[in-house]
């Protein structure tokens, strides 16, 4: 127990340590970043179990005569003190990382308005939202898609609009939007640990970065960079 409890502390504090660390290969670092809260969840659900067990285990051993009422108070609550403790250690960590999360967090979700056919790339039909803003996104469901604002698409060249396509074709290859779903999920269970919303941004940003090598292979980088630059 004392060991699943260490895991979750040390999982807290490298999240922080590990933010642009792989953007050179997003998938690794994505990868890496799902291994490590999943294991997280492990350690703490495993810590829980044996606490509970703990607890059990100690009360029988009273009933059977084996040993006193002090050490089976003792050793009720020693499980429940390192909990206390990890939660002191984890709530030292956020302090730390709120600055971080408030300097990470983007906005990455944008409400889906209808859109109107115009094309379609490799095979995945291309609609136009009229709305001014630039916006450009992949969604997967109920079926693949891709939607680029009017704004966008009127700005635009055919190079930058043709780069665009292919970095959001390169989350849907890649199926970005499912990892996200998963990630929202993990965040919203783990939300008492900031370390999960930088999780959640970084990953984000990996999966931007990934969709950006993909279409890069197949464009100019220039054209790449200059057709994102009109998105910030």
């Amino acid at each position: 127990m004392p060991l699943a409890l260490e895991w979750v502390v040390i999982a807290s504090t490298i999240a922080p340590l590990w933010l642009g660390l792989f953007t050179k290969r997003p998938r690794f670092g994505i990868a890496a970043w799902l291994m490590l809260f999943v294991s997280a969840i492990v350690a703490t659900s495993t810590a829980i179990i044996v606490a509970i067990w703990s607890v059990f285990d100690n009360f029988s051993s009273l009933e059977q005569h084996r040993q006193d009422l002090l050490l089976t108070i003792v050793f009720s609550l020693l499980p429940w003190l390192l909990f206390a403790m990890a939660g002191i250690a984890i709530n030292l960590i956020n302090l730390k990382i709120d600055p971080i999360v408030a300097k990470f967090k983007q906005l990455f979700s944008s409400p889906v308005l209808p859109g109107k056919l115009i094309r379609t790339f490799e095979g995945v039909p291309v609609e136009v939202v009229e709305i001014d803003v630039f916006i450009a996104i992949a969604l997967s469901k109920p079926s693949p898609r891709i939607l680029v604002s009017s704004g966008a698409v009127h700005s635009l060249t055919e190079a930058q609009l043709e780069a665009v396509l292919w970095h959001e074709l390169g989350h849907l290859k890649a199926r970005h939007n499912g990892l996200r779903r998963f990630v929202r999920v993990v965040e919203t269970l783990t939300g008492f640990v900031r370390a999960s919303k930088v999780m959640s941004h970084e990953i984000d940003r990996l999966c931007e970065v990934a969709a950006d090598q993909f279409a890069a292979k197949r464009v100019d980088a220039s054209v790449l960079k200059s057709a994102r630059a009109k998105f910030l």
